[in-house]
């Protein structure tokens, strides 16, 4: 969603000494400067540049950011509550599943596109 800025600009100009005006607007997209770093973007409703907008806006908001589950050691599964355990190998699709479910606050309030498991340390579970 480009705006255009329309200048029109008046020329005076010489052809074998007889002056010829000429008339012509200028199609060129409007851009503004970034209040907050001075980067030049084109206009929008927040008039912030990306990066500064996800400086300010936590899209977060609401989501719970950790939670707890419970594993057996001897039965290699996980408690479902209320009563349930539920068999899930090690970064599976079903454990994917499992977890992003556990996680309050996602279900009606974002969309969610994309869930994968983040590699941390070979020792961490």
């Amino acid at each position: 969603a480009y705006l255009a800025a329309f200048t029109h600009h008046s020329a005076s100009l010489q052809q074998n000494g007889t002056p010829l005006h000429a008339s012509f607007v200028s199609h060129a997209p409007a851009s503004i400067l970034c209040p907050e770093c001075g980067t030049r973007m084109p206009p929008n409703p927040s008039n912030l540049c990306a990066k500064c907008i996800r400086n300010r806006v936590d899209i977060t908001e609401g989501i719970q950011k950790a939670c707890t589950v419970l594993w057996c050691k001897q039965c290699d599964r996980y408690h479902s509550p209320p009563r349930a355990w539920i068999h899930a190998e090690l970064e599976s699709k079903e454990l994917l599943t499992f977890l992003v479910k556990k996680v309050k606050g996602i279900k009606g309030k974002v969309k969610l596109t994309d869930a994968s498991f983040v590699w941390t340390e070979p020792h961490s579970r």
